[in-house]
């Protein structure tokens, strides 16, 4: 019959027992089995630790909480799909579709009757953009789509599903193209009004 030698590590299998950094030799390791978590001395005399259980259940994201793993409903990855679920994306600059189509929020409040430029994409970089607009002033509401392509030299635009909250047009928009760039100009009929929308690129 062979013998087997057993080596064992300081261990503990109490919920939330931790060694003290001098309870361990350089080197050496514990562990906490109800945890699983592994510890170590640092060169600087602290308690490091691993986490060798995985959190959650299946198809949870893990990510850094505060030093621990940690996880959350609103965040999934299916393998079978390569699909990742996400409960809402807070973002802000760009999300970005396979590099084809870019998505970003805008807000532009005015300040006089003068025509401003709303917004602005590269010709060279985006050939389309679809805006959903919000434009609001007082206690009037308007919101309608725009949607607008151009051929490098030339933009085209058209304004579809607009809506007043009293029969009032809040302003009126219009396009250009201005040293390499495609500009959505809004003219406001009142003075304090704010624009704020979503908008999608298609790259060229």
């Amino acid at each position: 019959m062979a013998y087997q030698t057993v080596i064992a590590l300081k261990n503990s299998g109490s919920t939330g027992n931790t060694p003290v950094a001098t309870d361990l030799a350089y080197g050496e390791f514990a562990i906490n089995y109800a945890d699983g978590k592994l510890f170590y001395r640092t060169s600087s005399d602290t308690l490091g630790s691993y986490t060798i259980a995985v959190a959650g259940i299946n198809k949870d994201v893990l990510f850094n909480d505060s030093g621990v793993y940690g996880t959350s409903a609103g965040l999934t990855f299916d393998k079978a799909t390569a699909n990742l679920y996400v409960g809402s994306i807070v973002n802000t600059s760009t999300v970005k579709l396979d590099n084809l189509s870019y998505l970003t929020t805008g807000t532009h409040t005015t300040s006089n009757t003068s025509q401003v430029t709303a917004d602005t994409f590269a010709i060279a970089t985006y050939r389309t953009a679809k805006y959903t607009m919000q434009i609001t002033s007082g206690s009037d509401y308007h919101s309608e789509e725009i949607s607008i392509i151009h051929d490098g030299t030339t933009p085209k635009i058209v304004e579809y599903g607009v809506i007043y909250s009293n029969g009032i047009s809040l302003g009126s928009f219009d396009v250009d193209i201005v040293g390499g760039n495609v500009e959505l100009l809004f003219t406001p009929i009142n003075s304090i009004t704010t624009l704020k929308f979503n908008r999608t690129l298609i790259s060229v």
